[in-house]
């Protein structure tokens, strides 16, 4: 969908929270059927689960020790339980046992976008446990949302962990443990208001990213990205450093990917465009008026070119029909558009013929032998005559584009006929 060359991310994160996991296990057959009978009964004793069910006691002991285990029915005495009957419901409708269990979880925080991701630990290691190990100094702080400037950290990871607003690979996170002894969201840093008095405002670590944005045939997005900058290395008094580069995953971070999308709706505005055509047009300026551009996806664009913007682009040596990247510089990121030419007249239509016929040659695994197919199949579609697409204009196209070994290998059998 797109790529993203440069970028500053924002960043802080925190390792090993203490929170509290929701564990999900299928019911079995004994369990739902003991949780209908609890439902039914109010109360399930051991003698009357023999005498019903013609089972030993020890199956009821069995069967029942996950429901006791989340909630679904409470151990009065030796071989007596009782149901709660909101949970046991609740898990017939579910038809999985649930119940929570303590453990340690790993959140990121894109605080200028506003996400949150719960890092999944995949063999024990994740990539926030990777950046903490290659030590890579951020390249700057970043100022952030005033909202965020009197939180502290765990009370606002429980809170948006309640409210379900945070992505990741993680998804089984039910609450996140408060402490005594909170620490602030952000550090503070001193800056000069209008009157020369020091004020404190929020700011965080922004590192240099880069980043690529898939989408997958379920029309999910994944976004593998790429902190780099400077890593420490050695003791303080030895300290070192080195370029460093830390692989992260930052699906789900939908503001983020949100953010970068947007510079690519720079086209959209009429001055930004006639900017993007001088920067993949020709150098040389012709009659006519500019192009117009159309959007192909998130990150391509059209630029629909007369014959003689397409006759200009040609002699200064570049085939129309090779796409050119064009970068949009943001505040915070630069992204990369791939810009294609569509011939908009029958004269443009032609030289996009004969240039095609160029990609089909270095295409062919047997160029010589398709010669004649593959310049009978560019002039398919051209307005009659067309005297615009013979075969020596090709063999003259291949030549003044460069492609050396194979205009020689296109006047091999006329240059030398004995061999």
């Amino acid at each position: 969908m797109l790529v993203v060359s440069e970028a500053f991310v924002p960043l802080l994160h925190w390792r090993e929270v203490s929170v509290r996991r929701e564990l999900r296990q299928e019911l079995t057959r004994l369990e739902r059927f003991l949780l209908e009978m609890a439902l039914a009964l109010d109360t399930v004793d051991a003698e009357e689960f023999e005498e019903l069910v013609s089972l030993p006691r020890s199956v009821l002991a069995g069967g029942m020790s996950r429901l006791v285990a989340g909630g679904a029915v409470r151990l009065l005495a030796e071989g007596r339980f009782q149901v709660v009957a909101e949970v046991a419901a609740r898990f017939l409708q579910q038809e999985a046992v649930v119940h929570q269990v303590t453990s340690t979880a790993d959140f990121a925080l894109l605080p200028r976008s506003g996400d949150l991701l719960a890092v999944s630990a995949e063999k024990g290691r994740s990539w926030l446990r990777e950046l903490e190990r290659t030590r890579l100094v951020p390249a700057t702080n970043a100022p952030v949302p005033r909202d965020l400037w009197g939180e502290r950290s765990m009370a606002y990871l429980a809170r948006r962990v309640w409210e379900g607003t945070f992505a990741g690979n993680d998804t089984d996170i039910a609450t996140v443990s408060e402490v005594q002894d909170d620490p602030p969201l952000l550090s503070p840093k001193g800056s000069q208001n209008g009157k020369g008095r020091q004020r404190e405002t929020g700011v965080c670590p922004a590192y240099r990213c880069r980043a690529e944005i898939r989408r997958g045939r379920s029309g999910n997005q994944t976004v593998h990205a790429v902190l780099h900058g400077q890593s420490k290395r050695g003791s303080a008094k030895k300290e070192q450093r080195v370029d460093a580069e830390v692989e992260v995953d930052l699906t789900g971070a939908v503001g983020l990917v949100q953010s970068w999308l947007e510079l690519c709706n720079a086209l959209d505005d009429p001055a930004t465009r006639r900017a993007a055509w001088h920067e993949v047009g020709p150098a040389t300026r012709f009659g006519g008026a500019e192009p117009s551009a159309q959007r192909r996806s998130h990150s391509a664009w059209d630029f629909l070119v007369t014959g003689s913007a397409a006759r200009a682009i040609s002699e200064e040596g570049r085939a129309l029909t090779q796409p050119v990247g064009l970068a949009i510089v943001g505040e915070e990121a630069v992204v990369e558009l791939l810009c294609r030419f569509v011939p908009a007249d029958e004269e443009a239509r032609a030289l996009f013929a004969l240039d095609g016929a160029l990609a089909a040659l270095l295409g062919s695994d047997s160029p010589i032998d398709e010669f004649d197919a593959i310049c009978s199949q560019a002039r398919t579609g051209l307005a009659a005559p067309t005297p615009h697409l013979s075969g020596d204009m090709v063999r003259e196209r291949v030549w003044r584009l460069g492609y050396y070994r194979l205009a020689y290998a296109l006047r091999e059998r006329e240059d030398f006929p004995r061999d």
